[in-house]
């Protein structure tokens, strides 16, 4: 077989069978580590607010289906409102996701906060 370069370490190896791209098992996992921590340290910033995020969304329902606040109540309390991992419809308004709750704005002063159903809805 031909010589092959390791992509983690840059070595040049003969490889025991055809498909083999590393020269070791461990260059195999430190690299497939390293292309983690990357994807992880890319996202960790819009990570960080949405868990924020949720975290207060189930501080305000406190175990209630929905409950309505105010957005100067939301912002107080460190609420991002441009961050969001879904986009959904509820009565032909746009609701925000942030894992598995909604933020569904009611007017321009309030928002209604609640937990999504298993199919991903708002109730």
């Amino acid at each position: 077989m031909k010589t092959k370069i390791d992509p983690h370490t840059g070595e040049i190896f003969e490889p025991k069978r055809s498909d083999q791209k590393f020269a070791t098992r461990k260059n195999q996992i430190d690299y497939n580590n390293a292309r983690a921590k990357k994807a992880r340290h890319e996202t960790k910033h819009i990570d960080q607010i949405l868990k924020k995020n949720r975290t207060i969304i189930m501080s305000f329902l406190n175990g209630k289906e929905s409950v309505k606040v105010s957005i100067e109540f939301l912002l107080f309390q460190g609420f991002n409102l441009g961050v969001f991992n879904r986009l959904l419809n509820k009565e032909q308004k746009q609701v925000y996701g942030v894992y598995e709750y909604y933020v569904l704005p009611v007017d321009e002063n309030n928002y209604e906060l609640g937990k999504l159903d298993n199919d991903g809805t708002s109730n």
